[in-house]
């Protein structure tokens, strides 16, 4: 058993950057690994309306979230916020809305994805 310790990290604080994105990129390495898997594919998860399929769908519906708020980021506007109750409504909505796409397509979007915004962070 290890006695080293570990020193907290402010993971909103540039010091905690890579700490930040090392555990990101840790733990989307382990999700590609569990939904790359075909017999994971159409797995019921604990959310009982989604299956494996739309933690993918939802992950590429946040992704292109974030990018499309951050350019309007960076011409001073902002998003109108939706508050809770819609937000909650049209994320499964836009999760479930992927479906429609191959499983294969589904990955490489989300790789895609997750490959720019790493780029992004990185630049930050």
């Amino acid at each position: 058993m290890s006695t080293a310790v570990i020193a907290p990290v402010n993971p909103m604080s540039a010091e905690g950057k890579d700490t930040v994105m090392t555990v990101m990129r840790r733990d989307r390495e382990n999700f590609i690994r569990m939904v790359s898997d075909p017999k994971n594919w159409n797995v019921q998860t604990r959310c009982t309306e989604w299956e494996t399929r739309d933690l993918v769908g939802h992950m590429i519906d946040v992704i292109e979230g974030y990018f499309a708020n951050w350019e309007e980021a960076k011409k001073g506007g902002a998003p109108t916020p939706a508050g809770l109750n819609v937000m909650a409504t049209t994320l499964n909505d836009h999760a479930k809305d992927f479906r429609k796409l191959p499983r294969e397509e589904a990955l490489a979007r989300f790789k895609k994805d997750a490959e720019k915004l790493d780029k992004m962070l990185d630049d930050l």
